[in-house]
């Protein structure tokens, strides 16, 4: 009997440690070290006819180890994937503003569930109209403890191409913002109209013009931390709904006396 009790508890442990390491984000080790744009490409699509990256398509776990510059949008169009910074900067000049097919960022999150962290991501380029970094789309997404580095200054901040952050897309739920530093952008993070259950947590905002967060938009502040606003303008964050009541005191003291504003109305 207590054979077959040891025999039983070693197959639940063996089952248990296999579950965990289907989940990318219990993985320590990554599937693939991404050195290029193509291995990126194909990581983000899941899809290649090149038999040089089909490990890199067939990966849920990336990493990326080298230098690597885009000019170009990547939409990580697969579910519970995860992409990591692990020595590797992403430079990007030059790719194009917002377009109709609604990717709105540089590297978009089309997926659930996926994972960026540890990325640093330098923007050197420049334009015109609105551009994000890092666009999360689908549902269940975290982005943390990434690096983001815009060229906004005080004075091209609201001319030429607006650069921000970190968004979270239109109807986009329970985005984790956690633990990132973003300096050098119009708006370090946006929260679109739709987007729920959004939680921003631990992140340091420098060089920055505002926050917004749309109307029906849904979003928790702890722990944030806001340094060097330009002076074009007065407030960190800004709720623009008209009729939800916001506790701005609250948040404020939540997000080290953040400057909180509300356009609730009355009635």
């Amino acid at each position: 009997m207590k054979k077959i009790l040891i025999a039983l508890l070693a197959a639940a442990m063996l089952f248990a440690f296999t579950a965990c390491d289907d989940d990318s984000s219990s993985k320590d080790v990554p599937d693939v070290e991404i050195t290029t744009v193509d291995q990126l490409k194909a990581f983000a699509s899941g899809e290649t006819d090149n038999e040089e990256l089909k490990a890199f398509a067939a990966a849920d776990y990336a990493a990326i180890t080298k230098d690597i510059t885009l000019s170009e949008r990547v939409t990580i169009a697969r579910d519970n994937v995860r992409l990591a910074g692990n020595g590797g900067k992403i430079t990007v000049s030059n790719v194009p503003a917002y377009n109709v097919s609604g990717e709105t960022g540089i590297i978009n999150l089309a997926g659930d569930k996926v994972i960026v962290e540890g990325l640093e991501i330098a923007f050197t380029g420049e334009g015109t109209g609105t551009l994000y970094v890092i666009s999360a789309m689908g549902n269940n997404c975290e982005i943390k403890e990434c690096v983001i580095s815009g060229n906004e200054t005080a004075d091209t901040v609201g001319s030429g191409l607006h650069l921000n952050g970190i968004d979270a897309y239109i109807n986009a739920s329970n985005t984790i913002i956690s633990g990132n530093t973003v300096k050098g952008t119009r708006m370090p993070v946006y929260f679109e109209t739709g987007s729920t259950g959004t939680k921003v947590s631990g992140n340091t905002f420098e060089n920055y013009l505002k926050i917004d967060v749309d109307e029906d938009a849904a979003v928790e502040f702890t722990g944030n931390t806001f340094k060097s606003r330009f002076t074009s303008n007065d407030y960190d964050i800004k709720f623009l709904s008209t009729t939800d009541k916001v506790d701005c005191d609250a948040i404020s003291k939540a997000n080290n006396n953040a400057v909180v504003e509300s356009a609730y109305i009355a009635e």
